[in-house]
């Protein structure tokens, strides 16, 4: 339960939210476990995050809600779209002047950006190059437990 807890938390989801992802990761070809993290992963906020536009997930969401990304040149502002390999996720050009965004490359320079994601700093854009691992999504808690409890409960 309390790694649950921690997953809900990390990613910023709800109840049912997570119990819908463990749904779609129990009808994936892989282990459900590593389907539920990559599904996690391939959220438009959390791409945000991982490839360093935004300082935390709650930020990256607040960014895609206020319609600050395209995909694939279509305004988005649903913080939990599904992405695909392939997609480009693309800041704005009439946000590229924020003071948010003042120091971008500079700032790009320190964040680690997740290895699935390929950053274009010149264009403001970042690309969804393969499918994020498990292992390196790097959540540092046991997702066998969550699979779990979700396994009794669904």
């Amino acid at each position: 339960m309390e790694e649950k807890q921690n997953l809900k938390l990390r990613y910023g989801i709800r109840e049912e939210q997570l119990t819908n992802y463990f749904r779609q990761a129990q009808r994936a070809s892989e282990q459900t476990g590593d389907a539920l993290i990559k599904l996690l992963e391939l959220r438009l906020d959390n791409a945000v995050f991982r490839a360093g536009f935004a300082v935390t997930r709650a930020a990256a969401r607040q960014m895609c809600s206020h319609r600050m990304f395209e995909v694939n040149n279509h305004p988005v502002t649903i913080p939990s779209r599904a992405l695909r390999v392939g997609d480009v996720i693309t800041l704005r050009e009439n946000k590229r002047g924020k003071p948010l965004f003042a120091n971008f490359q500079k700032s790009l320079q320190n964040a680690s950006v997740a290895p699935w994601l390929e950053i274009d700093a010149e264009d403001f854009s970042f690309t969804v190059a393969s499918d994020p691992e498990a292992k390196e999504a790097g959540i540092g808690m046991n997702i066998r437990v969550v699979v779990e409890y979700f396994s009794r409960k669904v």
